[in-house]
């Protein structure tokens, strides 16, 4: 009786979808009454050659919705990583298609502004996906690729065309996002204390202020010394 009205359905799917995505829980109740989701690896059209990406469907029927959904930067095997696999999956078997756009700098741990504009691609193609109701396609991320995702989604060429943005654990201000890591502490307006940012944040930052040296002699010894950890002594320092 409760996933007769269209609030019993979307109660009835939320319940089925949160045990699936949660490794805590060890019974997935998804699982019983929904089949395998179909993996498939996936190339679009890019304004300067062709991305790769993840496209997952479900394992029956057609004019669903979609999400183009974007990981910002990563560590390791990304598309190894369960919570990645159970997410996608999760949303797929409840009725839902998912794009997992990648790309090379995400390995490197680096944001770059092309792949902005290679999400713009992506959700493109996702609208004309023979399986996704292009009325319904949304765009969403988690961490970098949530802020990246909402920057795209607002681009001319799609923007009246995403249905909704879904940022998780996104930055909002930029400039505030750099003090915080670099005075590792986190601050509102008087309040501040002392932060333990993520190494992958830290990553990301000296890579960043690296590539912004100009002068290749010092960006290769500040290279030696933050990336390779070698011990530099002052006559390399003084040059």
């Amino acid at each position: 009786v409760i996933a007769v009205t269209p609030q019993g359905r979307i109660a009835v799917r939320a319940l089925l979808f949160v045990p699936q995505v949660l490794p805590a829980i060890p019974i997935k109740p998804q699982e019983w009454v929904t089949r395998d989701p179909v993996w498939q690896s996936i190339e679009f059209p890019t304004e300067h050659g062709y991305g790769s990406a993840d496209l997952i469907l479900p394992a029956r029927g057609d004019n669903h919705s979609a999400v183009l959904f974007f990981l910002g930067v990563v560590v390791d095997h990304p598309r190894d990583d369960p919570r990645v696999i159970a997410l996608a999956e999760g949303l797929a078997r409840s009725g839902m298609v998912v794009m997992i756009p990648w790309s090379r700098t995400q390995l490197q741990q680096r944001i770059v502004v092309d792949d902005i504009e290679a999400l713009v691609w992506a959700f493109q193609y996702l609208t004309g996906v023979e399986a996704v109701d292009p009325t319904r396609v949304g765009m969403g991320g988690i961490c970098t690729g949530a802020a990246m995702a909402t920057v795209a989604a607002q681009d001319v060429r799609i923007r009246d065309d995403v249905r909704f943005v879904n940022s998780f654990a996104s930055y909002y201000d930029a400039t505030d996002f750099i003090k915080a890591i670099s005075s590792k502490s986190r601050f509102y307006g008087e309040y501040v204390i002392p932060w333990d940012r993520d190494q992958l944040t830290y990553t990301v930052f000296r890579n960043h202020l690296l590539d912004g040296i100009s002068n290749v002699g010092d960006r290769i010894l500040l290279g030696q010394i933050f990336l390779d950890h070698e011990q530099v002594g002052p006559a390399q320092i003084a040059l």
